[in-house]
């Protein structure tokens, strides 16, 4: 092969890869916008989902209370309880 025939060839390898290079890259960017999509739509199912348990949360939070609470009348010796009468329970 002679000097000409081995540069068209090494330019016609480096045409391809660039070529391939290319279209990687505009699949990886293509990729990259339905990632985006769907990770905005997964942001906003997560935000409807924190807006739709917060009523569970709060009953949660608000048992624990009570449950402290419920703990701590438990714990009164039944002497003072019975020094009222049981009016105030």
């Amino acid at each position: 092969m002679s000097p000409v025939d081995l540069w068209g060839l090494g330019l016609a390898i480096g045409l391809v890869v660039a070529l391939v290079a290319a279209l990687l890259l505009l699949w990886i960017r293509a990729l990259a916008g339905q990632i985006i999509a769907q990770a905005e739509q997964a942001v906003a199912q997560a935000e409807a989902i924190a807006r739709h348990t917060a009523p569970l949360w709060d009953l949660r939070l608000l048992n624990a209370r009570l449950g402290r609470v419920a703990g701590h009348l438990a714990a009164l010796p039944p002497s003072l309880a019975a020094q009222d009468g049981g009016q105030h329970a």
